[in-house]
């Protein structure tokens, strides 16, 4: 089967109802599907007829037909599902595929005409309001918006009243927007080549409640991280909002750091290649390149130790951040604070930049140059982060990043 694949370009799917689609350019892939498997009369043909654009938005179906046979109860669900679903497609830019076998699902329960109204509707409902509406395995239904409102709106919608959850007020509009700069910097990670399976952690401090942030949950690779399913948790280790564990080394470490520093909105940790080579050198960073020496009065250092459940080692990390924005943990790995998600990100990429190239200089043996002190200096003034604010080459560099994630992968901000 994967050599068919491979060999003709085939996508084979199945339908619902058990029957197989071959969408491909070569006709004769019918007959050698059949003759692989056994599979006569319920193999249906759809050769040439389908581009790649087409392809994505159909695997998304695809998708969520399949989360329909394990969370349906009854047709009522089905229907909620099915708008959810190409709720999500729409607003991709999809606004034409509404199959028709989706609308005669639809209009078993719905008279057929209503179901482009209710569609918009629906539609309308999250484009207005900017309400995330999640169906939970049990059935029950999940609003997360920041208009308390939504709820009711929603029920009168789609005629759900008891298996509605209202989770609107605890997801206020800044903390959806953090959430999502936070997911996006975790797909940013594995952009750029800094995950380490599913180690590593960043965390942003809830709006509104500086003694909460949000977090990873612990397990799930970054690329699965999207802005609804953070956790949220508080400084003494309770998880406010979320169905995973966290990673105990983590708790501590962006506890220790956002006690530490109040005004900081987000904490970043890597485990980089670059970072760790670095972390290893006895000299540190070097002033070697523009970009260490940006960041270099911005850096200071932590003696390596365990954190996880070690009081002394959480209260030094705290004092030795001190007045930094970033931080080399000896023998472990790269740290950055920041006001922002954006900002802290920018430091970072700064920092391991600077740590990439110490370690390729170093490597080749060569004898190094370094800049006069009145230079260092003044690189070092120039780019000193402003105190009011993160500066707004860092605004022009994530709104850029964002634009980058939304043409490759926007799953980030569900």
């Amino acid at each position: 089967m994967v050599n068919f694949g491979k060999k003709n370009h085939a996508k084979i799917f199945e339908r619902i109802n058990g029957r197989v689609e071959i969408w491909s350019s070569i006709a004769e892939d019918v007959e050698e599907y059949k003759r692989m498997t056994g599979k006569n009369n319920d193999v249906k043909a759809m050769s040439g007829t389908i581009s790649e654009d087409e392809w994505q938005v159909r695997r998304e179906i695809k998708r969520a037909q399949q989360k329909l046979l394990r969370w349906a109860k009854n047709q009522n669900q089905i229907n909620t599902t099915i708008l959810n679903s190409f709720l999500a497609l729409r607003c991709r830019g999809h606004t034409s595929i509404v199959p028709a076998d989706i609308q005669k699902e639809y209009a078993k329960k719905k008279p057929a005409d209503t179901f482009e109204k209710n569609f918009n509707q629906m539609v309308n409902f999250g484009e207005r309001n900017h309400a995330k509406v999640f169906e939970r395995i049990n059935g029950r239904v999940e609003i997360w918006s920041p208009i308390a409102e939504d709820v009711e709106e929603y029920k009168r919608m789609t005629g759900k009243n008891n298996d509605v959850k209202a989770t609107s007020g605890a997801i206020s509009e800044d903390e959806w927007q953090v959430r999502r700069d936070l997911a996006a910097c975790y797909r940013l990670f594995v952009r750029y080549g800094w995950t380490d399976l599913i180690f590593t952690h960043l965390s942003a401090r809830v709006p509104g409640h500086p003694e909460q942030y949000l977090i990873n949950p612990y397990g799930l690779l970054f690329d699965e991280i999207t802005a609804s399913n953070l956790l949220k948790v508080d400084f003494d280790g309770n998880v406010i909002a979320g169905d995973y564990p966290y990673n105990d080394a983590g708790h501590a470490i962006h506890v220790a750091i956002l006690r530490a520093r109040p005004e900081a909105g987000a904490v970043l940790h890597s485990h980089t290649r670059a970072g760790m080579a670095v972390s290893c050198m006895e000299c540190g960073l070097l002033p070697l390149t523009q970009q260490a020496n940006e960041v270099r009065e911005l850096v200071c250092h932590h003696d390596y130790d365990v954190p996880t459940d070690n009081e002394a080692e959480c209260r030094r990390l705290g004092e030795d951040i001190g007045d930094k924005w970033l931080m080399i943990l000896r023998n472990h790995g790269l740290l950055s604070a920041g006001r922002t998600v954006a900002e802290a990100f920018y430091l970072l990429y700064t920092l391991e930049n600077a740590c990439k190239v110490q370690v390729d200089v170093l490597a080749s043996g060569a004898e190094t140059v370094i800049p006069p002190a009145e230079v260092l200096a003044g690189v070092s003034d120039y780019a000193r982060p402003p105190a009011d604010a993160p500066g707004d080459f860092v605004t022009r560099s994530w709104a850029a990043l964002i634009r980058m994630l939304e043409r490759q992968d926007p799953s980030y901000r569900e």
